[in-house]
């Protein structure tokens, strides 16, 4: 198995890839279905991509190209080791960020109206505030209608 490749994004609708990890082991990191899964790994302190800019809270922790399916998620937590040799990066999977936005409370649907129409609405909502970087396609698949549905309240992820 190769071993994965680590990369910093920034936060927000841009995703300019900040920096490449180079030193970071001791992966772990585990896949939710509708749920936030989680990535720690360690890095050396001295890493030369390892500013307090690229490590900052919130932004993207992006790890690819081990035979795994690629990992997303915000930075949640930084700990320094110790021994003062290693940081641990705790990140949260990209659900996290549509679990922690609420759905506008009056937002029903009462009519017939595809999936598809339903989840892009929900997104423009959850970005309108602050850019969660997920987007949709131009062409998002309508999905089979839908003709009662209250999700005012609930979080993005849960509606």
């Amino acid at each position: 198995m190769r071993p994965p490749t680590v990369y910093i994004h920034g936060a927000g609708g841009s995703h300019r890839r900040l920096a490449y990890l180079r030193t970071a082991h001791g992966l772990d990191r585990s896949y939710k279905r509708m749920e936030p899964g989680e990535c720690g790994l360690s890095i050396a302190v001295n890493d030369p991509q390892a500013s307090l800019d690229v490590l900052r809270l919130g932004n993207l922790l992006v790890v690819e190209g081990d035979e795994m399916p690629p990992w997303v998620g915000p930075i949640a937590a930084l700990n320094e080791s110790l021994a003062g040799t290693t940081v641990e990066i705790q990140a949260l999977g990209l659900a996290s960020v549509l679990d922690g936005r609420i759905a506008p409370q009056s937002e029903t649907y009462d009519s017939p109206i595809g999936s598809g129409a339903i989840v892009a609405s929900l997104l423009r909502g959850a970005n309108a505030g602050a850019h969660t970087g997920i987007g949709t396609t131009a062409t998002l698949d309508s999905g089979p209608s839908v003709t009662e549905l209250d999700v005012g309240g609930h979080s993005v992820l849960e509606a």
